[in-house]
């Protein structure tokens, strides 16, 4: 498997296509061997990423 660094490269990319796609955070962070933790802790480079605004970050996070 690949590092986490490279892991966490491609979990940023696809987190909206997964999410879409109905997958939460803990499924998303299993698909990626990492902990939900360094998910929320990267919510906002994803949303950098994906141009999401502060409120769809909070309602990711509430989701949990």
């Amino acid at each position: 498997m690949a590092n986490k660094s490279v892991r966490m490269a491609e979990l940023k990319k696809n987190f909206m296509k997964h999410h879409e796609e109905g997958k939460t955070i803990k499924e998303i962070a299993e698909l990626y061997n990492v902990s939900k933790r360094h998910i929320y802790t990267s919510l906002q480079d994803i949303a950098e990423l994906t141009n999401l605004t502060i409120a769809a970050i909070e309602k990711l996070q509430a989701e949990g």
